[in-house]
């Protein structure tokens, strides 16, 4: 995929009633699809970070009542080092300004701010742009087991003053300010996998949790000392899980569990993990303060499970037997706590906080095909992709497992994760 990315124009336009949410969702997400060309979404393989694109509120103050424009604008992303760009990973928005992961083909890969603002009266339709591009960091990314590393799917994220990534086979974090700005060293860390898996491939974006109670021990007293920080968790093909804290105080020693494929499933080093984790606050079956949630893709075991993990103290309770086909991509957080699964193929399955099956929907499954993608979840509804990346599904929450509203046409092909963009100061 080439490096370009669309922001979308919001301008005033229709509320949506509630009475009508599904269908206009359903027609809101089908016009934002089909805007989107092949060739930029043709690569978005495996996954995205489920949670900072889905849960940001978009408000623009310019505009009353906002509506998406079916008509974006495009930046192209400079050639680094005179090295043409490409990108697997969604954008990251904060403010005014966009992150963006790209890679070249010389083992490099990079990380762009855009300060984005509206176009001038001379901008047309469907044009692109001249930006503000600034290079953020750049990273030896080499390959592994035959593969450009940098090609994982892997975007930024931030949250709470600190910006998280995942290249090759590192996690690397740093704290920013306001406007995006590094105020930190870089800081990163090895993410350990199974013995024998020589792949070192990101495919998943980290999570960034909420502050956390963590303890460790004082070098120079000895003594036990609690404080709290955010935690990074994210996954690698090699099969591991790093749950990194990301302010550790100094002169002070903590051993932090981490989750390899094998902890749970035996059979096979070789398992792997592409699932972007999401954050469920409302589970306790792990003890602590909530919980990050990620699947594993058994393609060699055939244990496609979930993992519930307590990202402090490395507990965990992992969920098998009730998937039809490998986890590949992150699950959706309801907002009473239930935990909504994509599989491979396509399959939908709920469960309540702490894992327990409810109900699934298996009506846009094809086994024949690959269905690669994230599910969204708002207040009402489950939003998710289907049928080989050809339909567009719709299911009101509280009769999921009953009642699908479902869209397709010869204009589907390649379909990817939906997004629910909501308007802070009308709720809808």
């Amino acid at each position: 995929m080439e490096g370009v990315f669309y922001w979308q124009k919001m301008k005033g336009g229709l509320i949506l009633k509630r009475k009508r949410r599904a269908t206009a969702f359903l027609i809101v997400l089908i016009c934002l699809s089909l805007i989107f060309p092949l060739n930029v979404i043709g690569s978005d393989n495996y996954t995205h970070n489920a949670n900072i694109s889905r849960n940001n509120t978009v408000v623009d103050s310019g505009y009353n009542n906002l509506l998406y424009n079916s008509n974006p604008y495009y930046v192209q992303i400079p050639l680094w080092n005179g090295n043409r760009q490409y990108s697997n990973t969604t954008p990251v928005v904060v403010g005014s300004n966009l992150f963006q992961f790209t890679y070249d083909k010389k083992g490099k890969g990079y990380l762009t701010k855009i300060a984005l603002t509206k176009p001038d009266a001379s901008w047309k339709p469907g044009n692109g742009i001249s930006l503000n591009a600034t290079l953020i960091a750049t990273f030896d990314v080499g390959t592994s087991g035959g593969r450009d590393s940098a090609a994982g799917i892997s975007g930024p994220t931030i949250r709470d003053g600190y910006l998280a990534i995942a290249v090759g086979e590192y996690l690397y974090w740093w704290t920013i300010d306001n406007d995006g700005n590094r105020t930190s060293s870089v800081y990163y860390k090895n993410i350990q996998g199974n013995p024998g898996n020589t792949i070192k491939l990101i495919a998943s974006s980290p999570l960034i949790t909420p502050s956390l109670t963590v303890s460790g021990t004082s070098l120079l007293t000895g003594q036990t000392i609690t404080w709290e920080t955010p935690f990074a968790v994210v996954g690698s093909w090699s099969g591991g899980v790093i749950t990194q804290p990301l302010y550790t105080p100094s002169g002070v020693i903590l051993t932090v569990p981490q989750y390899k494929t094998t902890d749970d499933a035996s059979r096979a080093t070789n398992d792997i993990v592409t699932s972007s984790p999401a954050w469920n606050p409302v589970t306790t079956v792990v003890g602590g303060q909530g919980a990050a949630i990620f699947g594993v893709a058994a393609y060699a075991s055939g244990d496609n499970r979930l993992i519930i993990m307590n990202p402090a103290t490395g507990s965990i309770k992992s969920i098998k037997s009730i998937f039809g086909g490998p986890i590949d991509s992150s699950p959706s957080i309801a907002p009473n706590g239930h935990i909504f699964v994509p599989d491979h193929w396509g399959g939908i399955y709920r469960l309540n906080a702490n894992g327990q099956f409810i109900a699934k929907d298996t009506s846009a499954m094809d086994k024949t095909k690959s269905n690669i993608s994230n599910i969204a979840v708002d207040g009402e509804n489950v939003i998710w992709v289907g049928n080989g990346h050809t339909t567009l599904n719709v299911a009101p929450i509280d009769s999921f497992g009953s009642a699908v509203i479902r869209s397709s046409g010869p204009a589907f092909s390649g379909l990817r994760s939906p997004a629910v963009v909501s308007n802070g100061n009308t709720n809808t």
